[in-house]
């Protein structure tokens, strides 16, 4: 804690005074994402894993696997910037 701050106790424990505890579910909207057969994968449009954003400053889609998906699918969770 630094000296300049001040804090105060919340649920979680102390934070920041100007700080507030929120559920995520308050700060977005989530997307548990695209669940396919293995079939699936290895043609059609660019997937983005959860692994795939580790330890990486900027996605590109050259480096990514691809799944065959709906028009729905693509409309529903397509990534934009900021999403990660």
């Amino acid at each position: 804690m630094n000296n300049n701050t001040t804090y105060k106790d919340s649920p979680l424990g102390k934070i920041p005074s100007d700080w507030e505890v929120k559920k995520l579910d308050d700060l977005g909207e989530f997307k548990n994402g695209i669940n396919k057969d293995k079939e699936e994968f290895g043609h059609g449009y660019p997937l983005v894993g959860l692994m795939d954003v580790f330890d990486i400053p900027k996605v590109f889609n050259s480096c990514f696997s691809l799944v065959n998906t709906t028009d729905n699918e693509r409309r529903d969770f397509d990534l934009k910037a900021g999403d990660v």
